[in-house]
């Protein structure tokens, strides 16, 4: 069972009572307690799990059998900032049951304004970062002409 706030105030309205009641009521008579929802970015299939896991392995087998060194590593990440804050944390929370799991917030929505960052390092540091805006499509053309191509060309300088 979910209390939102927005339930707890149609309460209050209803029954014409303190709020402190309410919530005296939710936490001693009904032993539920507020906890805030997790915010995940994704759901991972098994089939991603198990794909990833594997990739790690392989990744520690290459290190360990000196195949590999971690300073030959070129790793990066992609992240999307969005133009509009999430909500706060406080304003997700809700009274629940015992046992009851937390509620679980999505992502934002697909066509929200927003810039991607994409960033490449290695174990020196830092090697190539670039910024796309919403309103560009990023292929594989351009991935490789502006995001792979000037990474691996920092590294082949140094």
């Amino acid at each position: 069972m979910i209390f939102s706030l927005k339930i707890i105030s149609t309460l209050v309205e209803c029954y014409k009572t303190n709020i402190k009641f309410i919530l005296f009521f939710l936490h001693y008579r009904l032993q539920m307690k507020k906890i805030s929802s997790i915010w995940v970015p994704y759901a991972l299939t098994p089939e991603h799990k198990a794909k990833r896991l594997q990739f790690a392995k392989d990744m520690l087998a290459k290190l360990r059998s000196g195949d590999w060194r971690l300073d030959q590593i070129l790793t990066g990440d992609e992240s999307w900032f969005y133009h509009r804050q999430i909500r706060k944390r406080s304003d997700c929370k809700s009274w629940k049951s015992k046992g009851d799991p937390p509620e679980v917030l999505v992502k934002r929505g697909r066509y929200e304004d927003r810039t991607m960052v994409s960033i490449f390092f290695r174990t020196p540091g830092l090697v190539h970062i670039y910024g796309v805006d919403d309103k560009k499509t990023v292929d594989s053309d351009c991935y490789i002409k502006h995001c792979l191509g000037p990474a691996l060309k920092e590294i082949q300088k140094k």
